[in-house]
């Protein structure tokens, strides 16, 4: 393996904790929100940056995704199921993030 490729997979692992992260924060903020309506402008402050670390992670995600795939393919890294379910996250996330940015954050203001 070389050092391109172990780079890119440090990164992608990077890229796949700050979407993982920041869409799990958010929805336990959100879930908090739902049952403590005061919480509106609170929200609205941290919701902002937690969404720019959602696309973030899943535009990095996808750029050292398609990297990995272009160094790695023919070279028998990759298991079918795996990166099924890596595909799965990835388009959970975008619907996640599209949510909180195109429904939640234009009512929270």
């Amino acid at each position: 393996m070389s050092l391109e490729f172990s780079i890119l997979q440090l990164l992608h692992i990077v890229f796949t904790a700050w979407g993982l992260g920041g869409a799990t924060v958010a929805a336990v903020l959100m879930l908090k929100a739902k049952k403590d309506q005061s919480m509106g402008q609170a929200l609205l402050k941290v919701m902002a940056p937690i969404s720019k670390l959602i696309w973030l992670g899943l535009i990095g995600l996808i750029i050292t995704g398609i990297a990995i795939s272009a160094l790695g393919s023919g070279k028998g890294y990759f298991d079918a199921t795996t990166l099924l379910a890596k595909h799965v996250i990835v388009i959970l996330l975008l619907i996640f993030g599209l949510n909180i940015s195109l429904r939640l954050l234009p009512r929270l203001k």
